[in-house]
């Protein structure tokens, strides 16, 4: 599977420079980066091009991508799926059929990933990933709907950059609702933002927006297209829009909008600096500043990760020690909303033919994001996908 490829090829450069310093993944902004399809509504019953544009943020470099992207089949058909000359392609997948299909790919998918040839500093308004041309073989709606969404900076080591995602949507039939959510990350108890402008009607202007929000909660009605929303718990919510035009025509959609705690995770995978298992007991301590929070066990001749939860957003220290273990730290921003993985390659204390010991130095890479699996490195990104923090 090549699901993640781009970040793999990105992390294994990383592993073979210890030199490079950990780079987190930043925390929601103002100047967050956003996925977004472009333009955000199609009602054309010729042949139409949807682009997926990325706005870089100031803060971010980018090099690669990788996502999927939805629509429906029984409506539109795919003519042609184009990616820019700066960019060398590693999948290019549509409805399961092409090069570097996976397992979630399939009937109304769109696939693509690919690098790009030099180091794009942001800030970015409008770089075009892909562009797909379409032609309308029924009549109906179709969400065009980015998900497993990773996009690669490798400054100035190898990081997912967390970004909103956007969709758009299609209609020739009807009156279309339509929303798109903001932050990139919708936290409990803080403002959480919903955008139905361009929701459509064919018979004249939109006069009514209804909001169920999914949390039990009294319906929000009016004619602002823009309303906000704080929800109380973590918890997937389906929120639905109903619309009403002039003439007193509805539509009506629906989207999960997973809400996360306030709250983040750290999870470390320990592994030796040939990448191979770490039999010896290893135990990982972690720090805010100065103030001890917890301890974490690698257990003796065992495989696996230590993980700290519900964790406040900030800066942590962990510091790897153990018998034969050389001692090292690490420091890691935790974001709100997200899981941060981290590898940790730590180098291990052999003895020497003379009696004396061979120190193997610590090399530390960071895979940071929600959703980087470890081992596949397969980072989710899109709202339905990142990793939340237990609450």
């Amino acid at each position: 599977m090549i699901r993640g490829f781009v970040i793999l090829i990105l992390l294994a450069s990383a592993a073979l420079a210890p030199s490079l310093l950990l780079s987190p993944v930043r925390g929601q902004s103002a100047d967050t980066s956003v996925l977004y399809v472009s333009p955000p509504a199609s009602h054309s019953n010729q042949s139409f091009f949807v682009q997926l544009d990325l706005s870089l943020s100031s803060s971010e470099a980018f090099n690669a991508y990788d996502t999927q992207l939805t629509y429906n089949s029984t409506t539109l058909m795919v003519q042609s799926l184009t990616v820019s000359s700066q960019e060398q392609e590693i999948a290019h997948c549509i409805d399961g059929v092409g090069m570097a299909c996976n397992i979630s790919d399939g009937p109304g998918v769109i696939h693509s990933a690919a690098d790009f040839s030099t180091i794009l500093q942001g800030p970015i308004t409008a770089l075009v990933l892909f562009s797909v041309q379409f032609v309308h073989v029924g009549m109906g709606t179709s969400l065009f709907h980015p998900f497993n969404d990773t996009l690669a900076n490798p400054n100035p080591a190898p990081h997912p950059i967390l970004h909103l995602t956007q969709d758009g949507f299609y209609s020739n039939y009807g009156v279309a609702a339509f929303f798109n959510v903001s932050p990139a990350i919708p936290i409990v108890n803080q403002p959480v933002s919903f955008d139905g402008s361009q929701s459509f009607s064919p018979g004249g202007p939109i006069t009514t927006f209804s909001w169920n929000f999914g949390d039990g909660t009294a319906n929000l009605s009016g004619s602002s297209s823009l309303v906000s929303h704080s929800f109380t718990r973590p918890a997937p919510y389906s929120v639905t829009l109903n619309v009403t035009d002039q003439n007193g025509s509805r539509g009506k959609i629906s989207k999960t909008v997973p809400v996360s705690s306030a709250l983040g995770q750290i999870t470390v995978n320990i592994r030796s600096a040939t990448n191979d298992n770490v039999p010896n007991l290893v135990t990982v301590s972690l720090y805010n500043g100065t103030f001890f929070v917890a301890n974490g066990t690698k257990p003796e001749f065992f495989t696996g990760a230590v993980s700290f939860h519900d964790l406040q957003p900030g800066t942590y220290r962990l510091n790897f020690n153990g018998p034969g273990v050389v001692s090292s730290s690490l420091q890691e921003t935790v974001v709100a909303g997200w899981t941060t993985y981290d590898t940790a390659f730590l180098g291990l204390i052999m003895p020497s033919r003379d009696g004396g010991n061979l120190n193997f130095y610590l090399l530390l890479v960071a895979v940071i994001g929600g959703g980087a699996i470890l081992g596949t490195v397969a980072i989710l990104r899109k709202r339905t996908g990142k990793k939340q923090a237990r609450g």
